[in-house]
């Protein structure tokens, strides 16, 4: 069969998508913490300016505990970053 006429040729699949930002994002060592970075910023924006909702700092809050989480050093072996 030949490329044209499908209109499924186009559609997003989401789950490829997701995939596909989990690897870039695990491609580098800073890869999680920085991309929960670009989650966080927004929303402590909205924190630091008094316009945020609860949900925006529910959000906020778990944000941030995935990134201290998912820091290199506390996901290898359970150790903070103090030098």
């Amino acid at each position: 069969m030949g490329h044209g006429g499908g209109s499924r040729d186009w559609l997003l699949d989401a789950d490829v998508e997701r995939q596909t930002q989990a690897a870039q994002a695990l491609a580098t060592p800073d890869g999680l913490p920085g991309s929960a970075g670009i989650r966080i910023a927004p929303l402590q924006d909205a924190v630091d300016l008094g316009d945020a909702s609860d949900g925006d700092v529910a959000s906020l809050t778990r944000w941030q505990q995935y990134r201290v989480a998912a820091q290199p050093d506390r996901a290898a072996d359970g150790v903070s970053g103090e030098i």
